[in-house]
């Protein structure tokens, strides 16, 4: 396996772990319901969306008998996932707690970060598909 798709797939398992940890904590600590959001995208767009990716960048091209179009671009979807859903969890905790401008900003660029890698992803396996195959 290529390095990226080791660390996607590792990455995910991390995120796991701290999206059970966070949920487990909920029923103990009331107060930490406000971080019900970074608690959905650590299991989302953490452990599923990045055990796909990372799955996906291994699998998909060997089911078309061909090559992974840019492994430069996974490993720049990799960086912006991981930038994108740590600023996602922070700031939409921050958020919660203390509403206003401040974080309204940085959440939203969070945001638009995890958009861009998962066009990124799309991208990559499109042209991935579109790249001539093994004649049949």
């Amino acid at each position: 396996m290529s390095t990226t798709t080791v660390r996607f797939i590792k990455m995910s398992l991390i995120y796991l772990a701290l999206g059970a940890t966070l949920g487990m904590l909920f029923p103990i600590f009331p107060r930490l319901l406000g971080l019900r959001y970074s608690h959905v995208h650590l299991n989302l767009l953490g452990f599923m969306s990045m055990m796909v990716y990372g799955v996906a960048y291994h699998i998909l091209p060997r089911f078309q008998g061909k090559p992974l179009y840019s492994e430069r671009m996974a490993d720049t979807q990799f960086w912006l996932a991981n930038i994108g859903l740590v600023g996602l969890a922070i700031f939409s905790a921050l958020n919660s707690y203390w509403p206003g401008l401040p974080f309204k900003i940085p959440l939203a660029l969070s945001g638009l970060i995890e958009a861009v890698s998962i066009y990124l992803f799309v991208v990559n396996m499109w042209l991935t598909f579109r790249q001539p195959g093994p004649q049949q």
